[in-house]
């Protein structure tokens, strides 16, 4: 993103998007910190082959990731601007103060971290090498995207190219998980997103 925003618009852009992403970064560290790295749990419960511990722990871990996602980066959207506001005070080179970059830079990150349980479980079952496909596609996404519509929408058009990849990560990492290391109820999956 901030290659594509020092390519494509004027360098103060890169100034609005570091201070955003600093937030948003910030909260996503504070998630993963909290819900802790559980792929060596994921990890022992696939060697040790419980797929019925798996079946009742492993929906529960992804519904708590979704709910404290959900909660704090809804809170983000709610907060950013008036935080980015009192920190870019008296800055009068640009205007720091852009809500709807805010809130899809925020979504692309809340789908990042909701997405983090299928990921981990593949990654726990030392799938690694078989999914660099997935990461890959999603920064070719993500930087074809960002560099279409920067042109048009800015700052805007990068965070909707980072929000596409993220969806396309989520997706393909569900794909996979369920295709090659564990199957987890598709209509769970659904439901907890909605």
């Amino acid at each position: 993103d901030v290659m594509v925003l020092t390519l494509c618009t004027n360098v103060l852009w890169v100034s609005v998007y570091s201070v955003h992403k600093y937030v948003i970064s910030s909260l996503s560290n504070l998630v993963t910190a909290v819900l802790g790295n559980i792929e060596s749990v994921f990890g022992d419960m696939i060697a040790k082959n419980e797929k019925d511990i798996m079946q009742k722990q492993v929906p529960v871990y992804d519904l708590l990731t979704k709910i404290l996602s959900c909660v704090c980066f809804f809170t983000c959207i709610i907060l950013i601007s008036r935080f980015v506001n009192l920190y870019a005070d008296g800055v009068s080179d640009i205007d720091y103060f852009q809500p709807l970059f805010a809130t899809l830079l925020a979504i692309s990150e809340l789908i990042y971290c909701t997405g983090n349980t299928y990921q981990s479980i593949y990654i726990a079952a030392g799938h690694i090498r078989k999914t660099e496909w997935i990461a890959i596609t999603e920064a070719s996404i993500n930087l074809g995207v960002s560099v279409v519509l920067v042109w048009k929408l800015g700052i805007v058009g990068v965070a909707i190219g980072t929000i596409v990849a993220m969806v396309f990560k989520t997706i393909a990492n569900i794909y996979y998980m369920q295709k090659n290391v564990f199957k987890m109820s598709l209509i769970f999956i659904i439901k907890s997103y909605l």
